[in-house]
């Protein structure tokens, strides 16, 4: 081998690195420290030394005599030899090994950084290329983590970490903070892939991790008001097992881990998310309703979140999974806080409007979720039903007359209370609610529909409803 042989080789290298700085793809030379410079330096003495040996060193005595052999190697190939070599393991730890230094690690981030808003696939590959095992581990020491444990602060905890070497130095953790709790990459991200940052956190069930809530949140926050098509159609299209479907969404979400629900309050979010869509008058509901503002009337952030409320309440019914961890986890109030303000806005145009159709929307699916729990025999969350039902139902009909199927929903509630709830406050609240609203309902149609239903078994209920409303 010959200087320029060696040469051209450089050239080359230095070619390479030019090309990847110049494509933003420079992240394989954070793999290389001052150790590890020092020994391609040594390398690359030894390199030339061996070129020039017969040259210039052997004349003069520089060498080791242990290291001469007659018939042996000569220095050029050896040269050519210890180049090949230092290529290839070059090239594997550039390519194969997901290895970096811990000095490099606030230029990892850095630069991480830098492709938010530049080159967000390119992160996200990066990412999932080399970091994702042991972001991976970092969550799941999170989840280990006592619950005496979780107000400390998360550099503390992963200090605790460090001395176990499961997680390798700060990297990890700093990725999770820096990059994938950052509000921008999530934003991005979600053009790119709208479930990336939700496959990433749906396992984590501990609240050790810093902002964990706030950006849980978030992320759900701009998803429903981007209006993300895929997600309205998993919320429009429930199957009868949410977990085991071929949805993308709602798995990740209602996973076999129901404690990342509990931990950051969905229900919660989509309330606020709606409250905030009605306190800012989507046009929407001044509308009449027809079939060219339906599309618009299921985007809405309301309409999701009446969504995602079903969904949610079907997964614990069906599982019979009651939250109960020192604090309030599951909030149904944002069911008539929401027609209460959306009517509160719009007194006067409620009549065929979206305002009726959504008030509408939240009594069939409470009463669902009510003939749900008969169906289950569940009785953990019927009172909570209840008592929703009563103070929109109350809402209802302040505002809007019944008509055959708004009256018919109530009667066939009040018949399916009667026996279980008969000395509850839920009923006895429902009964007097029924009574101060006797002039609005037509006696006409409440006959017509006790026709329909029959009295079957329940007649003492039928009685009830002849005696206040006949």
């Amino acid at each position: 081998m010959s200087i320029s042989d060696f040469i051209v080789i450089l050239s080359i290298i230095v070619t390479l690195v030019t090309v990847a700085v110049s494509n933003n793809k420079h992240l394989w030379l954070y793999k290389f420290d001052k150790k590890i410079s020092t020994v391609l330096i040594i390398v690359a003495i030894l390199i030339h030394y061996l070129i020039f040996f017969n040259k210039y060193f052997y004349h003069r005595g520089w060498y080791l005599k242990c290291f001469m052999y007659q018939n042996g190697i000569e220095t050029n190939i050896w040269a050519y030899i210890v180049t090949i070599i230092t290529l290839s393991v070059l090239i594997y730890y550039i390519t194969k090994c997901r290895y970096f230094p811990k000095s490099n690690n606030d230029k990892i981030i850095r630069y991480y950084k830098s492709l938010i808003n530049t080159n967000i696939a390119g992160l996200i590959s990066n990412i999932d290329t080399y970091h994702k095992k042991d972001i991976d581990k970092y969550f799941e020491f999170v989840n280990k983590l006592p619950k005496e444990n979780s107000k400390k602060d998360s550099n503390e905890l992963i200090d605790e970490e460090q001395v176990n070497n499961k997680v390798k130095a700060n990297l990890p953790r700093d990725i999770v903070h820096n990059i994938l709790f950052n509000k921008n990459f999530i934003k991005h991200s979600l053009d790119i892939d709208p479930i990336y940052f939700l496959d990433k956190v749906y396992n984590v069930t501990s609240d050790c991790l810093i902002n964990f809530s706030e950006v849980i949140s978030f992320y759900f926050n701009y998803l429903i008001e981007s209006k993300n098509t895929e997600f309205i159609s998993e919320l429009e299209t429930i199957s009868d097992d949410i977990i085991k479907n071929d949805k993308r969404f709602l798995p990740l979400i209602f996973n076999e881990k129901p404690n990342f629900i509990s931990t950051v309050a969905l229900d919660k979010v989509f309330g606020e998310t709606a409250y905030k869509e009605i306190c800012i008058c989507n046009y929407i509901f001044n509308q009449k309703i027809n079939e060219w503002f339906d599309n618009e009337y299921k985007k809405s952030s309301c309409y999701q979140f009446l969504q995602f409320f079903k969904c949610l309440h079907l997964f614990l019914i069906d599982r019979n999974i009651a939250f109960n961890k020192g604090g309030k986890t599951l909030f149904p109030e944002y069911m008539h806080i929401l027609t209460n303000k959306i009517v509160g806005l719009y007194p006067n145009t409620i009549h065929d409007t979206y305002v009726e159709k959504f008030i509408n929307d939240c009594i069939n699916t409470l009463r669902y979720l009510i003939e749900r729990c008969f169906k289950k025999e569940r009785c953990n969350y019927l009172s909570m039903y209840i008592q929703e039902l009563l103070k929109i139902t109350k809402i209802h009909t302040d505002y809007i007359t019944y008509n055959k199927d708004s009256l018919e929903n109530v009667i066939k509630l009040y018949l399916s209370l009667e026996s279980t709830y008969k000395t509850t406050e839920c009923y006895n609240s429902f009964l007097n609610h029924l009574k101060s609203n006797k002039c609005k309902i037509d006696k006409g149609l409440v006959k017509e529909i006790l026709e329909n239903i029959g009295e079957n078994d329940r007649y003492n209920a039928f009685y009830q409803i002849k005696k206040i409303l006949l």
